[in-house]
């Protein structure tokens, strides 16, 4: 075809190439010959199908390495071999919204957050249920001083996002120190400012003599500022063990 561009297909040098028609061609290779005794026979360069999946309406072509067949989105592998991604983003976006047209022009790379609000704010997409995904995030401090406004749940760690939106949505009352909110400040349950889901207990820092030293907001809080272990603290305060490291650890009552 005039003005067919062809490049590797990444992962499968010297097998595949794409090119910039969407087209995916194997290249001519030695195999194994069927009557065996170590024969081979060369296998002609051909134009390898493609389908698309009923599921996602992606383009899905199927290639094989060293005897293993795998299938990937065809946009995906033009967009690896045709588009530059200099900061790493990790989903290709269709601009047009149409998933099987894999054009050049309409390739993308993109980050889960862009993908999303480009899918609901640009193509204005409507959700058959309650679009949980594009709604405003609060991330306050325990002292009830926000920290940031968050567009959607997109633009939340993935590391951290279930957990974050296992607060908002009140399974828990908060996560990394943090209450994390559909709603404004003033709509907040005031009783989820300044604890989580269990309350904290405030611990106590005593010498052998019974001298006050210092008060911490936990066993852990009280942990990480000593160097002294959680469960040595926790055997204290239990009355399991008289002290720890040389202190008398208690709750506050």
């Amino acid at each position: 075809m005039e003005g067919e561009i062809w490049k590797d297909v990444v992962g499968y040098e010297n097998l595949y190439k794409v090119s910039n028609y969407c087209r995916i061609k194997s290249l001519p290779v030695n195999v194994a010959h069927s009557r065996g005794n170590g024969m081979t026979r060369l296998k002609k360069e051909i134009i390898i199908k493609t389908h698309i999946s009923t599921k996602t309406n992606y383009g899905i072509v199927c290639l094989c390495k060293d005897n293993v067949k795998k299938s990937h989105q065809l946009h995906r592998i033009i967009a690896m071999a045709f588009i530059p991604n200099p900061q790493n983003k990790e989903t290709v976006n269709h601009i047009n919204g149409v998933k099987w047209d894999n054009s050049l022009e309409n390739l993308e790379w993109a980050t889960v957050g862009e993908n999303n609000r480009h899918k609901f704010e640009v193509l204005k997409y409507q959700s058959k249920k309650k679009n949980k995904l594009s709604r405003t995030i609060y991330k306050y401090s325990f002292d009830g001083k926000l920290v940031s406004v968050i567009s959607g749940s997109w633009d939340v760690c993935l590391k951290y996002r279930k957990k974050a939106m296992n607060v908002c949505f009140g399974y828990n009352n908060s996560f990394d120190n943090h209450v994390w909110s559909f709603v404004p400040l003033e709509k907040i349950n005031k009783n989820r400012i300044g604890r989580g889901r269990y309350k904290i207990k405030t611990v106590y820092q005593k010498g052998l003599d019974g001298t006050f030293i210092a008060e911490y907001d936990g066993i852990k809080d009280a942990s990480i500022k000593t160097g002294v272990s959680k469960t040595m603290i926790f055997n204290c305060v239990k009355g399991q063990i008289l002290s720890a490291k040389g202190y008398v650890w208690s709750y506050k009552k």
